[in-house]
């Protein structure tokens, strides 16, 4: 009866220990930034103009606070990250919403990590983190 316990414990436990979060632990998908550090500085989001990230395969797509953009991205297994071939629309904002956009889309193009942890994504370089909340629908 003893072993039959322990044997019924070890295997829960491997189960346990096992990823069960499947999808949660992924980068792809829709998120919204909840902060954002763009060359070191805080960069101050304007409510009413989210900035969202979709990542899908190799696409990444999202608004900027207010224009769309899209372009290329490689995701590693190891946390790297890159985005190339970055375009976006170029509808005129106003000046804070602007800064704001400024800001992402340079970081964007300068980020080389991602990190996911309850649905959290954390995009960071050199001088750059922008922090992300799931979302249900990314380009905006």
């Amino acid at each position: 009866m003893r072993t039959l316990l322990i044997s019924a414990f070890v295997v829960l436990a491997s189960v346990g220990c096992g990823s069960s979060d499947g999808d949660a632990a992924s980068p792809e998908g829709a998120w919204i930034a909840v902060s954002g550090v763009s060359a070191g500085s805080d960069v101050e989001l304007v409510e009413g103009f989210p900035v969202t990230l979709g990542l899908d395969g190799d696409e990444v797509v999202g608004t900027a606070a207010c224009n769309r953009y899209s372009g290329a991205v490689a995701l590693g297994s190891d946390g790297t990250f890159e985005a190339s071939g970055l375009s976006w629309t170029e509808i005129g904002c106003e000046p804070a919403v602007h800064e704001v956009e400024q800001a992402y889309l340079a970081s964007l193009s300068s980020f080389s990590n991602y990190a996911v942890a309850d649905d959290v994504l954390t995009l960071s370089g050199t001088s750059d983190e922008w922090v992300f909340a799931r979302s249900g629908n990314a380009t905006g």
